[in-house]
């Protein structure tokens, strides 16, 4: 709904998805991988496992969730698919300057980061500068993992280099 508006074009809205894969997949310390696939005909989750990771935008309505991802495991807890609906009730941006006033926009590369989180099996954490954090604001910027995020996932998912502590990046200005 939002995207090609003030929001930002389609491109702008699958890059800030695939750029919140990639905050998760280019620490060495973990070890996985996120992959783009391509496009999706589908609209909605209900459908259940279907062999293939999706994200789509469902309208949802204006309830508090922002977005959800849902996962499929084996009875030994392997996940084997993962889909994540985006509420489009919400107004999104993918410029990287979301309004922050009270019907403001949210963030789709936050909040995408955070979902990727939790398709990775981490749940919320209690400091509010994580990207696990259990909620954002309209108009907040929480792209780069945060220490408690790197030490979670690489927890999980242990890879071969050190865990890193972030170095921030400036937040742009409108």
């Amino acid at each position: 709904q939002y995207a090609g508006n003030t929001g930002g074009t389609p491109q702008q809205f699958l890059d800030a998805i695939r750029a919140a894969a990639v905050a998760w997949s280019s620490l060495g310390s973990a070890n996985f991988q996120f992959a783009y696939g391509g496009s999706t005909t589908a609209t909605d989750t209900g459908t259940g496992m279907n062999q293939r990771n999706e994200i789509m935008f469902i309208a949802k309505g204006t309830n508090g969730i922002l977005a959800q991802a849902t996962w499929w495991y084996t009875t030994d807890n392997a996940i084997v698919e993962c889909d994540l609906w985006i509420n489009d009730s919400y107004r999104w941006d993918a410029t990287g300057s979301p309004d922050s006033s009270i019907f403001g926009e949210y963030d789709l590369q936050s909040v995408a980061a955070h979902e990727f989180g939790h398709w990775l099996s981490l749940g919320h954490d209690d400091n509010p500068d994580a990207v696990m954090y259990y909620a954002i604001a309209a108009g907040a910027l929480k792209r780069q993992l945060h220490i408690d995020d790197i030490t979670g996932i690489s927890t999980i998912y242990p890879g071969s280099g050190p865990i890193v502590t972030p170095t921030p990046t400036p937040t742009p200005t409108p």
